[in-house]
Parts: structure tokens; sequence; C-alpha cells
């Protein structure tokens, strides 16, 4: 009995100083297998408790070994991730300070949830803020909680703020409507005349499922244009999941293996390249061959860049408009 106690103890030892605990859980199964097979008849009808219990244990170690494994996974995973972000982060800066908009967004959007950066709601409310100068509903919209939290100091934010939730509604931004009224609603604002005409444009039975379709878009420069189709073509939506009017859209449709942005008259096909995601190399050699796989289907593919849709959103929608109208429809059936 003592040889065996002796021979589990020098095996047991070295395997449990460790700090690896699913090591460790293995060590004491293997040490409570060896320690049970080893038992002489006698001795196993009085000790038997003693080994299944160092096995239990061991089991217990291993579940407890996994699970910090995988939360040092995790760890590594997030580690990686927050210096990737941190690494866009500087890239989306550097472009935004050669005048890219759709950067410039970016790294508003990293101030203000602390993606790649310390979240600072100064930073990303001057950010919003300068981008709304230069006419952008998306960045109107984004800043007027800055505006009236007075993270950013301007005169008569108020007026300001009430202004630029009336070019984020007219432009479709999604949840627009509802923060007017409740600006409205909060600061007592008396509605103008102006206003009474401004919402009299919108049709309520429309404007929840217009709005819908904007806020299907995968991103901003995607949505301002939208908005910007459905008010100079006039569309309304349609019973087969389209956009009707002077002309038809259909958004992100399937097209043998590629989804499009927009299908306007189910010949031209629109896309919105962001400069962040469509200026390197590969994917610009990719989008090139997707296009000429769609044209070999009968469909021609016009590309927007997203800063020039952020500049004037009403001006591509026009180009568009004009586009379509200069060709005949295709007779392509997809």
């Amino acid at each position: 009995m003592y040889s065996v106690v002796a021979f589990v103890f020098d095996l047991g030892v070295p395997v449990l100083s460790g700090d690896d605990h699913k090591g460790v859980g293995t060590g004491l199964i293997v040490v409570g297998g060896i320690w049970l097979f080893l038992m002489s008849e006698t001795t196993r009808n009085s000790w038997w408790l003693a080994p299944v219990v160092l096995c239990f244990v061991g089991f217990g170690m291993r579940v407890d070994g996994n699970k910090k494994l995988l939360a040092e996974e995790k760890a590594r995973q997030w580690k990686k991730k927050t210096e990737q972000d941190a690494l866009d982060f500087v890239e989306f800066c550097k472009k935004a300070k050669e005048g890219d908009l759709d950067a410039a967004m970016l790294v508003g959007d990293g101030y203000a949830y602390g993606k790649g950066t310390e979240q600072n709601r100064n930073l990303a409310g001057l950010w919003y803020y300068h981008i709304a100068q230069t006419g952008n509903p998306i960045a109107m919209f984004k800043s007027v909680d800055y505006i009236l939290e007075r993270d950013i100091e301007i005169e008569n934010r108020n007026e300001v703020a009430l202004r630029f939730l009336e070019q984020a509604v007219m432009n479709g931004v999604s949840g627009s409507p509802f923060a007017l009224e409740s600006m409205k609603r909060r600061a007592n604002i008396q509605h103008s005349d102006e206003y009474i005409a401004f919402k009299s444009k919108i049709k309520k039975d429309q404007l929840p499922r217009t709005m819908d379709y904007i806020a299907s878009c995968e991103s901003e420069p995607e949505k301002l244009l939208l908005a910007s189709l459905i008010k100079i073509g006039k569309l309304t939506p349609n019973t087969n999941n389209s956009l009707n009017g002077n002309f038809e859209v259909k958004l992100q449709y399937k097209i043998d293996k590629y989804r499009v942005d927009f299908l306007m008259n189910d010949w031209l096909i629109v896309e919105v390249d962001g400069k962040a995601y469509h200026s390197n190399d590969e994917s610009f050699v990719k989008d090139r061959i997707r296009d000429q796989d769609l044209m070999l289907h009968g469909f021609t593919t016009s590309r927007f860049p997203a800063s020039q849709i952020y500049k004037d959103a009403d001006e591509v929608a026009v180009k568009v408009y004009r586009i379509v109208n200069s060709h005949q429809k295709s007779k392509t059936t997809v």
C-alpha cells in the first residue's frame, strides 16, 4: 500500500505543479486511474473512493481549463480587432484630412463609439458638424444630439438643430422624423408656416414604408442616394418589393452570384463605392471582373464614389435618371 501511495505521489506532484488547469486536470485523471488500477482487491474495497474523487476533481479542472483557454482566445481576438480598429482609424484620419468625406464620417463614428480610439463626444460632434456644413443630411442628423447637449458650442443651437433635422427628414434619413417631432415637443417650438407646409409634403401613409426601404440600405451613402432617387423619381412602394415612379428601383437585388446595390428598370446597375473599402488594387480588379460578368448577362453598371454622393446626392440622382432615360429598357430577364 505504501509503495502505491509513493508511486502516486511521485507521479502526481510534478503534474500538479503547473498553472495549466486543463493539464493539471488531465494529470489528476491519469493519477486516479493508475492508482485505482494498481490497488489490490482488499485495498480497493476500502480505498476505492479516493481515486474516484481524484478523477472527478480532474474532470472539473479540465472543464475549468477549457473555459480559461476560451476566455484567453476571446481576449486575443478582441485585442487583435482593437489593434486593427486603431490602424483603420489612423488611415481614416489621413484620408479625412485629404478631404474624403466618407472617411471623415468614419472618424466621427470612431470618436462617437470609441472604435479605434478613445470615446470623445466633443470631437465626434465637431467632426459631424464639420461634415454637416457641406450639406450632408446624415451628418446633420448625427450632429443634432451633440448640438443640443452642448458637446459643441455654436450660436442659435435650437434653430440650427431644427434646420438640420428638417433637412434630414426631407432626405429620408432613418429616425429623423421621430427626432424632429420629439425636439419640437421638448423645446416647445411653435410650428411655423414653413414647417406646416413642409410637413404637408410628407404623406403619412407612405413615409414609414419609403423610410423602411432607405433603412434597409447597407451604407450611409446608399441611404442618401436612395432618398434623392425617391424625391427625383417620385417613387412609391410597389407590391413586388420595389419602388416605382418615373423609373423602377430594386434594392440589394440578386443577379447570378452577385448582389447589386440598386437595379434600375431591370437593366442599369448602380453601385456606390466607398473610398475606404474600394480604393486598393485588389478591390479595383474584383469590381471590374464583377462588372464584366454582369455585362455578359445584359446589364450595364454605373459606379458612383461615396464622396460624390456626400457632396450632392441630388445631382447624382439626376444623372442616374438621365442615364435610365437615355437607353431602351433591357429585355434581358433575370
